[in-house]
């Protein structure tokens, strides 16, 4: 199995709203949610 070591990603809820974790081993890591959903409702 691939080692991956850490992993992280972001993700926008604007045209990026998933991320895909790839298979194998990981030594954690994080995904967020980037400011750009917020900007776009406040804007609203």
């Amino acid at each position: 199995m691939t080692n991956n070591g850490a992993i992280s990603g972001s993700i926008n809820g604007l045209t990026t709203t998933s991320y895909s974790v790839p298979a194998g081993y990981t030594t954690g890591g994080t995904v967020s949610l980037t400011s750009d959903i917020e900007d776009a409702l406040a804007a609203i």
